[in-house]
């Protein structure tokens, strides 16, 4: 059990430091993030079955983007999660922290025409503040590279 939980931890810091440049993936030539990216679930019957969401990023300097993030599991419950955010770019990247929730990260990179969502987590049965489930790593197809309206997607305003 000590040893699991130093596992998770050298992860969770390298993760936690990976923006701030103690850790460095491969070098990525720069991509602008700005526009639309959407997941897609399958459509039945009415129905959405799978993941699905859409995150909208515009740049507002070269090291910072505002970002709105919405996914939701699909049919039948519909669980969701929902953010908007101004966040730290870098290494075409950004990383989410949701608010009084220390044990997970959200890592969303950007290449060309993907957006890949990683959860990090030092606690496993941590949610990252939305519904069991709801966050998985998941690959968003850009859609659009128009700067997009930032709003809040969850449609509960």
């Amino acid at each position: 059990m000590k040893t699991l939980f130093i596992i998770i931890a050298a992860f969770f810091l390298l993760c936690s430091t990976s923006i701030s440049g103690f850790y460095h993936s491969p070098k990525q030539d720069p991509v602008d993030p700005t526009g639309t990216y959407q997941l897609k679930g399958v459509k039945r019957n009415n129905r959405i079955y799978g993941h699905h969401g859409e995150i909208r990023i515009r740049m507002i300097d070269s090291s910072t983007v505002a970002v709105s993030f919405y996914i939701s599991k699909g049919y039948p419950g519909y669980q969701s999660g929902a953010f908007t955010e101004t966040l730290h770019f870098e290494d075409n990247r950004i990383v989410y922290e949701p608010p009084g929730n220390t044990g997970c990260r959200i890592c969303i990179r950007f290449f060309e025409e993907t957006a890949v969502i990683e959860q990090w987590f030092t606690d496993p049965r941590s949610t990252c503040g939305f519904a069991e489930a709801v966050i998985a790593s998941r690959t968003f197809q850009k859609v659009n590279n128009e700067e997009p309206l930032i709003q809040d997607l969850s449609g509960r305003n």
